[in-house]
């Protein structure tokens, strides 16, 4: 049951990874014809991104995930912004910190799994 929870797990974040370059590269467009057409860009994702990446952290869980998602977003479509940066960089350390937690709990619940089994064979 352990694999099948796994590969659902593989599955959907090569899906969310999918979306959000499908996302990045929708922006970055966005972004070259306004160049192409003479108009300033602002800090205002560059901003959003460092925002969302501090109240990612805070937050945590589920709401924290997708928070570090917006930011990850925001700070790639900006990275030349200071303020993109370090919401790219924290969003990074969150879901870095996400996975191996999820890891964690995965194989803690194995080991559950495997000691009942142990337990109920005796």
């Amino acid at each position: 049951m352990l694999e099948l929870v796994s590969i659902y797990g593989l599955v959907i974040f090569f899906i969310v990874s999918a979306i959000v370059v499908v996302i990045i590269l929708l922006i970055k467009r966005k972004q070259k014809e306004n160049i192409k057409n003479g108009i300033q860009e602002s800090n205002t994702c560059g901003i959003i991104s460092f925002i969302t990446g501090i109240l990612s952290i805070l937050m945590g869980g589920i709401f924290g995930f997708i928070l570090a998602i917006v930011s990850l977003i925001c700070g790639i479509t900006h990275f030349k912004n200071p303020f993109g940066i370090i919401g790219t960089i924290l969003s990074v350390i969150y879901l870095i910190y996400m996975i191996l937690v999820v890891v964690g709990i995965f194989s803690f619940s194995e080991q559950l799994l495997d000691l009942n089994y142990g337990i109920s064979n005796q």
